[in-house]
């Protein structure tokens, strides 16, 4: 799971952002996010935490067919082509019955 147990930086001229993943025993994925936003000469702290969960395509699609939706298509993220049991993230696209 590439979010697990990872620390990932971004700096831009007006914002500094620490993100630290630790990963779960049961998949999911708790996320801290540290934010240093510019203002004028000093930087304002901010901090968001959550908790992803990581689910396999066949569990979505069950879900989604338990919960009365039709599956229109399931994508590889950020394009058209399809998902694949590796991809990072699966994008689905349903349709309530």
């Amino acid at each position: 799971m590439i979010l697990a147990d990872n620390c990932f930086i971004t700096e831009t001229d007006d914002l500094f952002c620490s993100w630290q993943n630790s990963l779960n025993t049961d998949d999911s994925v708790d996320i801290t996010l540290d934010f240093f936003e510019r203002d004028g000469e000093a930087y304002i702290r901010s901090s968001e935490y959550f908790t992803e969960y990581a689910y396999g395509i066949s569990s979505i699609k069950e879900m989604l067919s338990e919960a009365g939706f039709d599956i229109i298509g399931i994508y590889d993220d950020m394009s058209f082509e399809s998902a694949k049991e590796n991809s990072e993230r699966a994008v689905f696209v349903s349709r309530k019955r």
